[in-house]
């Protein structure tokens, strides 16, 4: 796994910013940075420091983890994923999708499938675009 190595202490920072999904019983939680920001010093060897700036969905019975998201594998600029995610369902193709809106500090909006934790293709949020299914 990708996880974070080297000598130094790998701090996150911690729940930032969380949601409770009472249809599907679960949680999802925006993550934010590392300590220290350089990737480079917080981890020396590699790794693309699994679950920073990600939007991580648990079990809430049992606190397990399901899936996550990672916004920026790796996160060395402070562009966390610890923003207000909204949940919505939505008609698509005549269907009704689940799906976790969010947006994040690297400028890009992203529309999450709740049931798959597949992602449409992020859109650019800073020109006005709140992107979403097209």
């Amino acid at each position: 796994m990708g996880m974070v190595t080297g000598g130094l202490w790998r701090g996150r920072h911690g729940l930032e910013l969380s949601v409770y999904d009472a249809e599907m019983n679960r949680v999802y939680i925006g993550t934010g940075n590392g300590a220290p920001w350089n990737q480079k010093i917080r981890s020396p060897g590699g790794g693309d420091n699994l679950f920073l700036c990600s939007i991580v969905a648990l079990d809430a019975t049992r606190a397990r983890y399901l899936w996550h998201y990672q916004v920026n594998p790796g996160e060395t600029w402070t562009t966390t994923a610890a923003m207000d995610i909204e949940l919505a369902t939505l008609t698509i193709a005549g269907r009704p999708r689940r799906r976790a809106h969010a947006g994040a500090k690297n400028g890009f909006f992203y529309v999450i499938d709740r049931d798959t934790a597949s992602s449409s293709p992020p859109k650019n949020s800073s020109q006005g675009d709140m992107g979403g299914p097209d």
